[in-house]
């Protein structure tokens, strides 16, 4: 099954993605994204706060549970029960649903489906509920393919080749997935991927590395233990105790490192 995004008229699909696809980047251009820089892999943009109305379901990543099937089904189960159809009825001028991925644990999290609206301060219609998101940094993926599968790989490639690179972190904002109203299930949908990014400061892996004079320090310990134990009659015992007092003080001089750069990172994140 796939999920019903409320259209009635299936042969006109086509029609009505193009027509929703148009809008929608002329919109997001306009409202959502600002104006944005390409970089490699997305576009980098400023987005606004938005206010969103919908559902959300509990999804599991625990081992042996499938996320998209989780996710799937969820979309389905709004299809049938009128959930989309109602989401589109509160925000009439809307031209896509907008799902959040927010409050992460170490096995689950909250999957939301909504629609953004304009209603902020207002109690949410029955069965449904506000989510807030503040205006940040977000990196934005385009998705080409059956929505939900699309979605997924993408998700997969940001987290496997584009986070490692090292020139952003993972914000704290909710992850974002906007999908244009149509069919969902056509090889020629357009969805999209919004990432919540934060700057690798200049400086930052260049702080993180172990300085060389640490990394030096059972090395000379090894060449101290040598010496002294030589001349005690016992070589091998006094490398040994020179090793380990090396490594004892390159990992309490590391600590301290570690706990300097600590700070830093605080105070400059105290100042934006």
């Amino acid at each position: 099954m796939k999920p019903n995004t409320g259209d009635a008229a299936p042969d006109d699909s086509n029609k009505k993605i193009g027509e929703a696809m148009e809008e929608f980047k002329q919109e997001a251009v306009r409202e959502l994204t600002g104006v944005g820089m390409e970089t490699e892999g997305g576009t980098m943009v400023e987005q606004p706060a938005l206010c969103l109305v919908g559902k959300r379901k509990r999804i599991s990543t625990q081992k042996g549970q499938d996320a998209l099937a989780q996710i799937r089904e969820f979309w389905v189960q709004c299809g049938e029960d009128g959930t989309l159809a109602a989401l589109r009825g509160l925000a009439p001028d809307a031209q896509c649903f907008v799902a959040a991925c927010h409050n992460f644990d170490t096995q689950e999290y909250d999957y939301w489906i909504a629609i953004e609206t304009i209603e902020e301060g207002l109690e949410a219609p029955e069965g449904f509920e506000f989510l807030m998101t503040e205006e940040s940094a977000y990196a934005l993926f385009p998705c080409k393919g059956p929505a939900l599968q699309s979605v997924f790989d993408r998700w997969a490639w940001v987290y496997r080749k584009w986070f490692p690179k090292g020139e952003y972190f993972h914000g704290t904002s909710p992850e974002l997935e906007v999908y244009p109203f149509g069919d969902m299930e056509a090889e020629e949908y357009r969805s999209e991927l919004r990432v919540p990014v934060k700057k690798v400061p200049a400086d930052y892996y260049r702080r993180k590395r172990t300085p060389m004079k640490m990394m030096l320090l059972p090395l000379i310990g090894v060449f101290a233990g040598l010496v002294i134990g030589t001349r005690m009659g016992s070589a091998t015992v006094g490398m040994l105790v020179g090793l380990l007092g090396g490594f004892v003080a390159a990992t309490i001089l590391q600590q301290i490192y570690d706990d300097k750069n600590k700070k830093k990172d605080q105070d400059e994140e105290a100042k934006k």
